[in-house]
């Protein structure tokens, strides 16, 4: 994403600054008012300070959000129903009823939105269940502390916040003995490059990230050249399936949790 962000930014004859909150928000407004000194305008990638601090950040200086919704504050939004909405029609077809989703951080505007597109797309489909798993740290740890619950839930399938969760629920169903795709099929979000190369390869949803950090280049840019023209608030990516093998047509029979 840093790389679009600076490749169309540069185009534009703007250069960039980076800073990296690890993912703390209560680093992100302090970057972001230390920033704002010396720059014309700041784009913020899936950021997870409340809505009240983002509005207030807005107020202060030019801000664009990435894969964040927050009122009226220009954004580059994820379509994360359509993203779910094709990891799940891909399990279904494969003959998946029960589906788990191992959410990511409580406090992660993606994850909420993922959750509820899951939950509305099993609930057009009555022959479907989604066991929500709960929340975890959006790392490979956080798949594997889900593992033993997945294993336990009786899914055939399940849907990871992202890659990283899915790394981590593929080594732990290995270390149990599960396999996969042939026990539980597994769909990441994100396609990272190491989705390709994981055992089994992961299948997962996602959208190219260089292109999110484009696409916020270019409104972070228009609005600093036609600050009179009212920002398009929101502007919508689409997601794409990549079929690899750790998805399978779901096994016959008795469930995990039948036999554990």
């Amino acid at each position: 994403m840093t790389k679009g962000v600076q490749a169309r930014a540069r185009a534009a004859g703007y250069g960039v600054a980076i800073a990296d909150s690890d993912e703390d928000p209560s680093q992100e407004a302090d970057l972001v008012r230390e920033m704002s000194r010396t720059v014309d305008g700041v784009v913020m990638c899936s950021p997870r300070s409340p809505d009240d601090v983002l509005a207030t950040l807005a107020s202060e200086t030019m801000l664009v959000l990435v894969n964040r919704r927050c009122g009226s504050i220009p954004a580059v939004l994820i379509d994360n129903l359509e993203g779910v909405r094709l990891a799940l029609g891909h399990l279904r077809a494969l003959g998946h009823r029960t589906i788990a989703y191992v959410g990511g951080p409580a406090t992660s505007w993606s994850n909420r939105a993922r959750l509820t597109a899951a939950r509305a797309i099993v609930a057009e489909h009555p022959d479907t269940e989604l066991v929500d798993l709960g929340s975890f740290q959006p790392y490979v740890s956080g798949g594997v502390a889900a593992g033993d619950l997945l294993i336990a839930s009786g899914a055939s399938a399940v849907l990871a916040y992202n890659d990283l969760v899915a790394f981590g629920l593929l080594d732990r169903l290995k270390q149990r003995g599960v396999l996969v795709p042939d026990d539980i099929s597994v769909v990441g979000v994100d396609n990272i490059p190491m989705s390709a190369l994981s055992s089994p390869a992961l299948t997962s949803v996602g959208i190219p990230l260089v292109n999110c950090g484009r696409a916020g280049a270019d409104v972070i840019v228009s609005l600093l050249r036609h600050p009179e023209q009212p920002p398009t608030h929101h502007h919508d990516l689409s997601f794409q399936l990549v079929v690899r093998d750790s998805t399978a047509p779901r096994r016959t029979g008795e469930s995990l949790r039948d036999t554990a």
